[in-house]
């Protein structure tokens, strides 16, 4: 992501309801620099019915699943949030809102999604 706010849309394999999501960035203590890892995000969830064409056209249109603010300082590189919306959801966005400091990107290492099928 160029900047340090930013979009990514992905589509799960299978419809479901979201429990939880994860986010993990490069453990600080083997990079130079974590100010590219993401400080405040939200998970966007995309209802079944909703189109390719308009998440494409506005991925922010939808539930707010999770929010949440990444540490660079906390003890594992994964961190864990607890979603706040039902669904079910075919796809959703990560929104990142800020990160720790670079000018330039923000990096992202994992996404994981947790849900009940559908």
């Amino acid at each position: 992501m160029a900047g340090h706010e930013g979009f990514l849309t992905v589509q799960l394999a299978a419809p479901v309801t979201i429990t939880a999501v994860s986010l993990e960035h490069v453990p600080q203590s083997v990079t130079d620099d974590p100010r590219s890892a993401p400080r405040t995000f939200r998970i966007i969830g995309h209802r079944l019915g909703t189109s390719a064409q308009q998440i494409a056209a506005d991925p922010t249109h939808g539930d707010v699943v999770a929010e949440g603010m990444y540490s660079i300082t906390a003890p594992r590189a994964r961190q864990h949030y607890t979603a706040t919306s039902s669904g079910p959801y075919w796809a959703v966005t990560l929104e990142v809102l800020s990160n720790h400091g670079s000018p330039n990107f923000t990096c992202i290492y994992k996404l994981g999604v947790a849900g009940e099928p559908v």
